[in-house]
């Protein structure tokens, strides 16, 4: 990987404790790490929200835990139409 690409590159770890055990093994690895381009999944989806409202793509308040869990059930149902046999994601 070039430099130049390297300085670009974002990780994104599933939780703030898998970020830190990366970093430790890391440092004790290479003696140094550059964290500047760590973040949790937590995180840039908060950064992500956050700059699709300041942007005007999401209206309307926050959901509350049960308007999520509303969502992510509808989302959930609807992707697995595209799993069932007749899906197109069924072949894969």
């Amino acid at each position: 990987m070039s430099s130049a690409s390297a300085q670009r590159e974002v990780m994104v770890f599933p939780t703030e404790l898998s970020r830190r055990r990366w970093q430790q093994e890391r440092v004790l690895q290479e003696g140094w790490v550059d964290a500047a381009r760590l973040t949790t999944r937590n995180r840039l989806q908060q950064l992500c929200l956050t700059h699709a409202r300041k942007a005007g793509l999401l209206s309307g308040l926050p959901c509350d835990a049960a308007q999520q869990l509303l969502l992510l059930r509808r989302a959930v149902s609807s992707a697995r139409k595209h799993f069932d046999a007749a899906g197109p994601l069924a072949a894969l």
